[in-house]
C-alpha cells in the first residue's frame, strides 16, 4: 500500500463512520417524533439550539445502545465499533518499517504506576481497510433497513464502498 492508497482507505473509514453516526442520529430523530426541531440558521459558534437525537451529546457506543433497544434483532447494531471509532480516535500510528508502510496503528491504556498497558494493535494494511470498512458499511445498511422496515425513507441508501 502506498501513500495514496492508506489516505483514500483512511478517508472511506472515517467516512464511513460518520456516516453510521448520521444515520443512527437521523433513525433516533424519526423514532422520536416529538423531538424539538433545531433551526439550521442557528447551526454558528454562541447559537443555542434544543437539544435533540442530532444535537445530543451521546457517544457512538450511546447512540447504537439506543437504536439497539428499538429494533428488531436483525438489525442491530455492532457494538464493538466503538472500539474501532475510539482505536482511529485516539491511537497511535507506527511503522516498523523504512518504507512506512504497512501502518500500525497502537491503542494505550491509562497510566497506572507510571506504566500504560497496550489495549489494541492492528496493522493497517490493505486487508485490515478492506474488513473494516465493509463491516462500517454493512452496519450502515442495517440502521437504513430498519428505517425501511418502518416506512421511512428519508435515510436513503449509503454511497457504495
Amino acid at each position: 500500500m502506498d501513500n495514496k492508497a492508506y489516505c483514500e482507505n483512511l478517508g472511506k473509514l472515517v467516512g464511513n463512520l460518520h456516516s453510521l453516526e448520521f444515520a443512527l442520529r437521523a433513525f433516533l430523530h424519526k423514532q422520536n417524533a416529538d423531538e424539538p426541531q433545531a433551526n439550521h440558521q442557528d447551526f454558528r459558534v454562541g447559537g443555542l439550539v434544543p437539544e435533540n437525537s442530532f444535537t445530543n451529546y451521546d457517544s457512538l457506543g450511546g447512540l447504537i445502545e439506543k437504536f439497539n433497544a428499538v429494533v428488531e434483532l436483525t438489525f442491530r447494531v455492532a457494538l464493538d465499533l466503538v472500539a474501532l471509532r475510539d482505536m482511529l480516535a485516539h491511537g497511535r500510528i507506527a511503522s516498523k518499517s523504512e518504507g512506512l508502510f504497512p501502518m500500525e496503528l497502537v491503542k494505550f491504556g491509562k497510566p497506572k504506576n507510571k506504566m500504560v498497558s497496550v489495549e489494541a494493535v492492528a496493522i493497517m494494511d490493505a486487508e485490515w481497510f478492506k474488513t473494516k470498512i465493509n463491516l462500517v458499511y454493512q452496519q450502515i445498511l442495517k440502521v437504513v433497513k430498519a428505517s425501511q422496515s418502518r416506512g421511512w425513507n428519508e435515510i436513503g441508501e449509503p454511497a457504495s464502498m
